[in-house]
């Protein structure tokens, strides 16, 4: 998908939202959840003004959040991998195309997955125990 976009902040929340087809208010919490990651310049009037680099942005948590299926938690830990300098691409086995950012993504993406389900897992054994004893 091709954006053509400027580099001044001139875009407002609506035109955000109908860019990126996410609603104003999903904005507004993702900048309050990622303040590390993405923040809307503002003008007098507070009103809030993105730019390219902040609509970049809001994809990309889009992605991870909404296509990738990772939780916030999950989403703010790789894109803090993402953008630290000091994880460099390490070639674990020289016979392996593999680097240290991609496992710590999929751990990452696995510890969400088992703790989505852990509740489940333990709400189903609490029931089956309970009913074992009646």
């Amino acid at each position: 998908m091709e954006l053509n976009l400027k580099k001044e902040p001139i875009y407002s929340i609506g035109d955000v939202s109908r860019i990126c087809n996410i609603p104003g208010y999903t904005i507004r919490f993702w900048e309050k959840e990622f303040s590390d990651y993405i923040l809307a310049e503002r003008t007098k009037g507070k009103q809030r003004r993105y730019n390219e680099e902040h609509i970049k942005k809001i994809l990309k948590i889009k992605k991870l959040l909404w296509e990738d299926g990772f939780s916030i938690r999950g989403a703010k830990r790789i894109l803090k991998y993402e953008n630290n300098s000091n994880i460099k691409d390490i070639p674990l086995d020289s016979s392996k195309n593999c680097n240290i950012s991609e496992i710590d993504m999929l751990a990452i993406k696995i510890a969400d997955i088992i703790k989505k389900q852990l509740p489940l897992d333990q709400e189903l054994f609490t029931t089956q125990k309970q009913s074992k004893i009646a």
